[in-house]
């Protein structure tokens, strides 16, 4: 990518590199956005598109419920400090 792009307006043209490349692959692609691209709009798009994603968004989710018999996964970041991971919808 072009340098002085923001990362957020880049994403959907990563994600079609990718698809090509991916294409005839058995496997299904999972789109991971850390918080800085994990925009609305770029949800939304990743959403729209069909693929499965994993992100950390910065702001509170709105609108979502913990999926019925959904694991928790507790991992630790680098400070040692305790996240918890569930799947969401």
């Amino acid at each position: 990518m072009e340098g002085n792009t923001s990362d957020p307006a880049t994403l959907e043209a990563m994600i079609e590199i990718f698809r090509v490349k991916t294409f005839n692959s058995a496997r299904k692609a999972l789109v991971v956005m850390d918080a800085d691209i994990a925009t609305e709009d770029n949800w939304k798009m990743v959403k729209e598109k069909g693929y499965d994603y994993l992100f950390v968004t910065r702001s509170t989710m709105k609108n979502h419920k913990v999926e019925a018999h959904a694991a928790t996964v507790t991992v630790t970041d680098n400070k040692k400090q305790k996240i918890e991971l569930y799947r969401v919808k």
